[in-house]
Protein backbone atom coordinates (compact mmCIF):
# COMPACT_ATOMS: atom_id res chain seq x y z
CA UNK A 1 0.00 0.00 0.00
CA UNK A 2 1.19 3.16 -0.58
CA UNK A 3 1.86 6.10 1.54
CA UNK A 4 -1.10 7.83 0.92
CA UNK A 5 -3.37 4.89 1.19
CA UNK A 6 -1.96 4.31 4.61
CA UNK A 7 -2.96 7.48 5.87
CA UNK A 8 -6.66 7.38 4.56
CA UNK A 9 -7.06 4.45 6.25
CA UNK A 10 -5.38 5.36 9.70
CA UNK A 11 -7.36 8.46 9.19
CA UNK A 12 -11.24 6.62 8.81
CA UNK A 13 -9.88 4.31 12.21
CA UNK A 14 -9.68 7.76 14.40
CA UNK A 15 -13.01 8.66 12.78
CA UNK A 16 -14.68 5.38 14.08
CA UNK A 17 -12.75 5.49 17.00
CA UNK A 18 -10.86 1.99 16.06
CA UNK A 19 -7.33 3.39 17.57
CA UNK A 20 -4.80 0.28 17.20
CA UNK A 21 -1.81 1.33 19.66
CA UNK A 22 -4.66 1.16 22.38
CA UNK A 23 -5.17 -1.98 23.76
CA UNK A 24 -8.71 -3.01 25.11
CA UNK A 25 -8.67 -4.03 29.02
CA UNK A 26 -10.94 -6.58 30.14
CA UNK A 27 -12.12 -5.56 33.90
CA UNK A 28 -11.57 -7.15 36.45
CA UNK A 29 -14.20 -5.75 38.57
CA UNK A 30 -16.96 -7.87 37.55
CA UNK A 31 -14.76 -11.35 38.14
CA UNK A 32 -14.13 -9.83 41.89
CA UNK A 33 -18.07 -9.16 42.27
CA UNK A 34 -19.33 -10.76 45.20
CA UNK A 35 -22.32 -12.54 43.46
CA UNK A 36 -19.59 -14.32 41.20
CA UNK A 37 -17.95 -15.37 44.33
CA UNK A 38 -20.90 -16.41 45.86
CA UNK A 39 -21.80 -18.47 43.12
CA UNK A 40 -18.28 -19.99 42.59
CA UNK A 41 -18.09 -20.97 46.15
CA UNK A 42 -21.63 -23.05 45.62
CA UNK A 43 -20.27 -24.44 42.49
CA UNK A 44 -17.18 -25.94 44.11
CA UNK A 45 -19.30 -27.05 47.11
CA UNK A 46 -21.22 -28.73 44.34
CA UNK A 47 -18.23 -30.36 42.47
CA UNK A 48 -17.27 -31.72 46.08
CA UNK A 49 -20.53 -33.10 47.06
CA UNK A 50 -20.79 -35.18 43.30
CA UNK A 51 -17.15 -36.18 43.89
CA UNK A 52 -18.13 -37.60 47.53
CA UNK A 53 -20.98 -39.34 45.75
CA UNK A 54 -18.76 -40.81 42.93
CA UNK A 55 -16.27 -42.26 45.30
CA UNK A 56 -18.79 -43.61 47.06
CA UNK A 57 -20.32 -45.70 44.43
CA UNK A 58 -17.09 -46.47 42.74
CA UNK A 59 -16.39 -48.28 46.11
CA UNK A 60 -19.71 -49.84 46.80
CA UNK A 61 -19.56 -51.31 42.83
CA UNK A 62 -16.06 -52.63 43.47
CA UNK A 63 -17.19 -54.42 47.13
CA UNK A 64 -20.53 -55.62 45.19
CA UNK A 65 -18.20 -57.05 41.94
CA UNK A 66 -15.25 -58.37 44.19
CA UNK A 67 -16.88 -62.34 44.33
CA UNK A 68 -17.13 -65.11 41.34
CA UNK A 69 -20.29 -65.82 41.54
CA UNK A 70 -22.60 -68.13 40.14
CA UNK A 71 -22.55 -68.32 36.13
CA UNK A 72 -25.74 -69.82 36.09
CA UNK A 73 -27.78 -67.41 37.92
CA UNK A 74 -26.52 -64.34 35.78
CA UNK A 75 -27.98 -66.22 32.83
CA UNK A 76 -31.21 -66.37 34.13
CA UNK A 77 -31.54 -62.99 35.37
CA UNK A 78 -34.06 -62.02 32.60
CA UNK A 79 -36.99 -64.98 33.74
CA UNK A 80 -36.78 -63.74 37.76
CA UNK A 81 -39.56 -61.37 37.38
CA UNK A 82 -41.68 -62.60 33.97
CA UNK A 83 -39.01 -61.30 32.14
CA UNK A 84 -39.09 -61.92 28.29
CA UNK A 85 -37.37 -65.39 28.20
CA UNK A 86 -39.53 -66.52 30.71
CA UNK A 87 -42.86 -65.42 28.76
CA UNK A 88 -41.08 -67.43 25.36
CA UNK A 89 -40.97 -70.37 27.15
CA UNK A 90 -44.23 -70.64 28.48
CA UNK A 91 -46.03 -69.96 24.77
CA UNK A 92 -44.16 -73.14 23.24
Amino acid sequence: MSSEDKDKVTAERKRLGMNSNEKKRISTDSANDASTLNTIKQLRAQNKKHKRKIKALKKRSTVSDGGDGDKESDVDVGDQFGGKVSKKKSKH
